[in-house]
């Protein structure tokens, strides 16, 4: 074999970690005079054949990229210099090397060219590597990187073909031609290759790529789609996308006949191999995409669902609670009083129900907005305790509340959603304690910045949880054991909730317990600091409670000292007159038992006190009239109890008529409800079923407070309001209190929506008589 018609041949391989050659190119034979097969067959023969390689590779194992001195090599009995550039390339995460540069002696000059090629390729490789890996659409990254590649490797045309979607067709995609070169991209549409070119995809699978010298190495059906476009060789390679064939990338060369060296053809490989897994990628954060959408879509449907369930049930709920308060208000037989008490806790269970499954829903959607106002912790503990000992009235289990003196009075967050989660833990803590003690504490862990970390913990003496259960007692609808759910009822979303709600505001919540020792829940929460509120004007400075059950009696009076009033606790009227003491006001828990005489012996004791009764749903309207100047009912509210003192004790004259009240809802026995508690409070009622009714009636008419459903046919409560906020007139001031089933939003939304006040269905007639007393005074 003549040398100087030898040429540069290049060898590259892949090693495991022994060195031991498990892949070689099928040009081993031409350059190191032993087969491809043989050196698989007999990994050490590359390393006999060139007995350096394995020192110089253990030397440079760690390296990324090195070049070798020159060495001898024997070659068909002659000797050669081979320079072994050894330089890893990485392609579909395996490292591919150059096993040398191969030339004879009088060749020398030629490896330093050869080396630059190499190194060049080597930046191409990286280059299109690099913008198939940060370009995220494949569409955009394959356009430049194709122009990268033609240019890179000299070639006329480099391009894309895709099959279409569940078709046998091809379209060309993507092309990048050379300055000379016609495109063809256009003319290159839906091919059915399986008529035009029937001997290619067999010879491609088969292969796993075609690239001859020159066309006319191809099939006779290649070569005539070839021939008419100048085409002389081609380079292509298929590509797969998630295990599937969908198409290939080529290279045409239009210029002369060439032979495709073997770093061209690891560079196409990459492309293909770079392209597909940007194509996986993209189809990968689609699907990512549709399942978020498709889950949104299903978390929405939910919640409307849910909020159409609660709206058609409290609906309903609202007559039955409502109609069975003013039953009890009429003169009933002792048996029909205690059916109806059974009534209301069942309607009152079923409400409580339906509030927790929607906080449910409304927190599974997203859709609970946090408030963010001044809170007042020790306010909040007084309530808590009040709530629990209304529950607590067997007094099997003693109820405590503290708070550490170091604890900021108020702090900016959610007052109504930490009252949930304390109440929330409060209930599970009563549910599976039947005697013993539970506790609330509110402890400060730091102060930084303005910003305070508040611990809050509930302990309770109660069953405990079995260790093995306490990473699932938090998960929804979930109870230590079917048996729990049988003894105790509830549907397992107290705890879930009180979690949801702790991670919406930013916190932690643990818990700790063991069977038969009770358990201790810490919920961890860091609040901004609030200004501290000034002491309230109380006009009405002395209150007296006389109150029978000691629990009601510390329950309302707690509730008043903390409001700031001064307070005296009384069991019975008997033997007040010795005291020689007038209070401002007098609360009287009155029951079943009471009768006309009560009322006539608290007036003559206390003629200049405001009288009001505390009502345990055993007291009648008639109370009213005998005497009282108002009606409480526990937990107390500040906001109506001092609304109650700033009332007149006494009117001088008349109202000059009755105030007109409007009442729409399409719902008939919501609207009776509604009517009969107006009308027992002298209020002249126009009921209305339609909201564009509503507009209509309210145009000729003199009203001073609407009551209106949200949801109603042709025109719901919202647009009515908003049509009334809109006018010129003094009509555009009237109160609006909405009716809801759904109370989806917060307090915020309806204020910002021009509603003055929102009653919940179901609502009890307190509640009504109540938001109708704050908006017309005159009643």
């Amino acid at each position: 074999m003549n040398k100087s018609q030898w040429g540069l041949q290049v060898v590259s391989f892949v090693l495991d970690d022994s060195l031991s050659v498990v892949d070689i190119t099928d040009n081993c034979d031409q350059v190191l005079g032993v087969s491809a097969e043989d050196v698989l067959a007999q990994n050490t023969l590359l390393h006999a054949q060139i007995p350096q390689l394995r020192t110089i590779l253990e030397a440079n194992r760690d390296r990324a990229s090195f070049l070798s001195n020159p060495v001898k090599f024997l070659r068909d009995g002659q000797n050669y210099e081979a320079v072994l550039l050894t330089r890893a390339l990485v392609i579909n995460e395996v490292a591919v090397y150059t096993v040398g540069v191969l030339c004879p002696l009088e060749a020398h000059g030629m490896f330093q060219q050869r080396e630059r090629e190499l190194l060049e390729t080597e930046l191409l490789q990286r280059s299109v590597t690099t913008i198939l890996l940060q370009i995220k659409d494949p569409d955009a990254a394959i356009e430049r990187a194709l122009a990268v590649a033609g240019e890179g490797l000299d070639v006329s045309r480099a391009y894309v073909f895709h099959f279409q979607t569940n078709e046998r067709f091809l379209d060309n995609t993507h092309e990048w031609c050379a300055p000379d070169i016609k495109p063809e991209i256009d003319n290159l549409q839906g091919l059915p290759f399986d008529e035009m070119l029937p001997s290619f995809f067999p010879m491609l699978l088969q292969q796993g790529m075609i690239a001859p010298t020159h066309i006319q190495e191809l099939p006779d059906d290649i070569q005539a789609i070839l021939a008419p476009q100048n085409v002389q060789t081609i380079l292509h390679m298929p590509f797969y996308v998630n295990g599937r064939l969908q198409g290939f990338i080529g290279f045409d060369e239009n210029r002369r006949p060439r032979t495709w060296l073997p770093e061209e053809v690891s560079t196409l490989r990459m492309l293909t191999e770079g392209y597909a897994r940007a194509l996986e990628r993209a189809d990968f954060e689609k699907r990512l995409i549709e399942a978020r959408q498709a889950a949104l879509h299903s978390v929405q449907t939910q919640n409307e669902f849910i909020s159409m369930i609660s709206h058609e049930l409290r609906t309903p709920l609202t007559g039955i609670v409502g109609m069975l308060e003013l039953l009890q208000e009429t003169d009933l037989a002792p048996e029909q009083g205690e059916f109806v008490e059974i009534a209301q806790e069942s309607a009152h269970l079923l409400a409580s129900i339906i509030d927790t499954m929607l906080d449910f829903s409304r927190l599974e959607s997203g859709r609970m907005v946090l408030d963010s106002k001044p809170v007042d912790l020790r306010g909040i503990l007084v309530e808590i305790a009040a709530m629990a000992a209304l529950r607590l009235e067997s007094g099997r289990i003693q109820f405590q509340s503290t708070i550490a003196e170091d604890v900021p009075q108020r702090v900016f967050g959610d007052a109504n959603r930490i009252r949930q989660v304390l109440m929330n833990l409060v209930d599970n803590a009563i549910k599976f304690t039947e005697a013993g003690e539970i506790s609330v504490h509110i402890q400060h862990l730091s102060t930084l910045n303005d910003r305070v970390r508040l611990r809050f913990e509930v302990r309770d003496t109660g069953i405990g949880i079995p260790a093995d259960q306490l990473g699932r007692i938090f998960e929804s609808f979930v109870q230590v054991d079917q048996s729990m759910t049988r003894k105790y009822g509830g549907m397992g979303l107290g705890l879930t909730i009180a979690k949801q709600l702790v991670t919406l505001m930013g916190g932690e919540i643990k818990v700790r317990s063991e069977v038969g020792g009770g358990s201790v829940f810490q919920t961890t929460l860091t609040f901004a600091l609030a200004p501290s509120a000034m002491v309230a004007d109380t006009p009405h400075r002395s209150v007296w409670v006389i109150d029978a059950d000691d629990t009601s009696r510390y329950v309302v009076s707690q509730q008043l000292r903390y409001w700031g009033f001064a307070v005296i606790e009384l069991e019975r009227i008997q033997g007040l007159e010795p005291l020689g003491m007038m209070p401002d006001v007098v609360i009287y828990h009155i029951t079943a038992l009471d009768g006309i005489t009560v009322t006539a012996t608290l007036r003559r004791y206390f003629p200049e006190s405001i009288l009001l009764y505390l009502d345990d749903r055993e007291g009648t309207q008639l109370a009213l009239q005998e005497g009282f100047d108002g009606r409480l009912v526990r937990p107390l509210s500040e906001t109506q109890f001092r609304a109650l003192l700033d009332r007149p004790i006494v009117e001088t004259a008349p109202a000059p008529s009755k105030p007109r009240c409007m009442v729409v809802d399409d719902n008939p026995e919501i609207c009776m409800l509604v009517k009969h508690i107006l009308e027992r409070e002298g209020i002249e009622v126009t009921v209305l079923h339609d909201g564009k009714e509503a507009l209509t009636a309210f145009e000729g008419g003199a009203y001073q407070l609407v009551l209106m459903d949200m949801k109603m046919p042709n025109m719901g409560g919202l647009e009515v309001t908003e049509h009334i906020r809109s006018r010129s007139d003094e009509k555009r001031h009237i109160p609006i209190v909405v009716l809801t089933g759904s109370a989806q939003e917060d307090e915020q939304w309806y204020t910002h929506h021009g509603i003055n006040a929102v009653l919940g269905k179901p609502f009890t007639p307190q509640q009504v008589r109540a938001v109708v007393r704050q908006w017309l005074p005159s009643t």
